[in-house]
């Protein structure tokens, strides 16, 4: 329901759910961290981030604990060091220091979750859409070093994680630390999935847009390219994906003057969108702009003026 866009019938539903779930099940318990959490998502998709952000830090400290708690491994950690806090060590000169108690095989008490680096993408996600992104950093090292941690380099996930912190970093400006992260993403999905995939087509986009941010025309131009073909092959020439790409395209074109090739490429994407998304959609209103921007290039601005936005 969140994901059809019935926000009204899905926030009764998600409350309920938090409201039964705290008093029978706990605070603390995953499944009240799971609904928090989508309650805070549909806040987030809404608009209503002052309501959205409380939610997902209740949902990570809920995540966290109910790890703490359930999780077999690390019960019986927090049962070791409730009872011995922590075991002392004799040092050289006979006095004793302590170190954590430690779970079996060495390994210290881990408390990561996949599903609390989820929480922590999306509070990241919420930071970064509102320009907050000395906050959203943070978030997202953390959430990639558990994706890492628990899941393993190249798991879908990881290359998720990977790709938010490189988006954060295309938003700043710091485009050579993104380059490598993305790069690390689609390298993971190619090796799970295969380079003719969507998923794969996705991370190449990104790319694309980076390099387009920064100037870089011709390497965007031939990842585009890619972008399109893989998105042509998968998904068909009428998807949306592969209408976005051509709007990249075209938006490349545009900035290296080559305004008949934007042209086609615009009209293309528009055309897509259109059809598949509607005249008021954001996808439909950016390629309506680009093709109005190419016939005004071209010296048709009469053909272009009713199609600019005012």
């Amino acid at each position: 329901m969140y994901n059809a866009g019935r926000h009204a019938e899905a926030e009764p539903l998600y409350r309920d759910a938090i409201a039964v779930g705290k008093p029978s099940l706990g605070r603390d318990h995953s499944t009240v961290a799971i609904a928090l959490g989508s309650l805070a998502r549909l806040y987030r998709a809404a608009g209503r981030h002052s309501e959205a952000e409380p939610l997902f830090k209740e949902a990570i400290a809920a995540g966290r604990k109910a790890l703490a708690r359930e999780h077999p491994m690390v019960s019986a950690a927090l049962a070791r060091q409730s009872a011995l806090r922590r075991k002392p060590r004799a040092k050289r000169d006979g006095s004793m220091d302590h170190e954590p108690a430690r779970l079996g095989g060495g390994r210290e008490a881990n408390y990561d979750d996949p599903d609390v680096a989820i929480q922590l993408n999306n509070l990241a996600y919420l930071y970064r859409s509102t320009g907050r992104y000395a906050d959203a950093e943070p978030l997202l090292k953390e959430a990639l070093a558990i994706s890492e941690r628990v899941l393993g380099k190249e798991h879908p996930d990881t290359a998720i994680s990977l790709s938010g912190l490189a988006r954060l970093y295309r938003a700043m400006g710091r485009y050579r630390d993104a380059e490598p992260l993305l790069k690390q993403a689609i390298a993971i999905s190619e090796k799970l999935v295969g380079r003719e995939h969507p998923t794969v087509a996705i991370w190449l986009y990104n790319l694309a847009r980076l390099y387009q941010d920064a100037d870089r025309y011709p390497d965007a131009e031939k990842v585009l390219t890619e972008v399109i073909r893989i998105s042509r092959t998968t998904l068909g020439e009428a998807n949306q994906g592969t209408g976005r790409a051509r709007w990249a395209l075209a938006n490349i074109f545009m900035a290296t003057g080559r305004y008949a090739e934007a042209l086609e490429e615009g009209g293309a994407a528009r055309a897509i969108h259109e059809r598949v998304l509607g005249p008021n959609h954001q996808w439909t209103v950016d390629s309506r702009q680009t093709y109005a921007s190419a016939l005004s290039a071209l010296g048709r601005s009469a053909e272009a003026a009713p199609l600019i936005s005012p």
